[in-house]
């Protein structure tokens, strides 16, 4: 190939000098952009966060709601326990573990037989925003109950 017609690239250093150059060429016409740009950007970001950490809350609602129930199950389908005994149990561990965080609660023993407990937990999650309640969750926990069975037979 003849030399005359290759196309010779500058050096890495001239091309970085030529690149900063028009950056800083580029930055000197957006004066003032800065702002508007965090105006634009600031309340999406406050969203997101704000909608993280309600995330985070009703996921930590649900979970405690969840473990209430179960122990409350547990022990309303104990021997010779009823499933009122088991309403009780979940009412104190949920006020023992869940605090204010729970609005509208309701936990009741619908559903229960001879044979089953069932525990349901509702309410809402305590919420970031003023106005409204928070997200609504429902939780039902179903135990066996334990019963003496003469001579091991099931």
């Amino acid at each position: 190939m003849p030399l005359a017609t290759m196309i010779r690239r500058p050096a890495p250093s001239t091309r970085w000098s030529v690149l900063l150059t028009r950056w800083r060429a580029a930055a000197r016409r957006d004066e003032g952009s800065g702002p508007l740009s965090t105006a634009i950007v600031f309340p999406v970001m406050l969203t997101l966060v704000f909608i993280g950490v309600q995330l985070a809350i009703d996921y930590w609602v649900h979970a405690v709601a969840l473990t209430a129930a179960r122990n409350g199950a547990h022990a309303g389908a104990a021997y010779g326990k009823t499933p009122a005994d088991g309403v009780t149990q979940t009412q104190a561990e949920l006020a023992k573990m869940a605090g204010n965080s729970i609005t509208n609660l309701a936990v009741t023993q619908d559903g229960s037989t001879a044979t089953e407990v069932h525990i349901t937990v509702t309410g809402n999650a305590v919420a970031l925003w003023p106005f409204g309640d928070g997200p609504v969750f429902h939780v039902t926990v179903i135990v066996p109950v334990e019963r003496f069975v003469a001579g091991g037979a099931g």
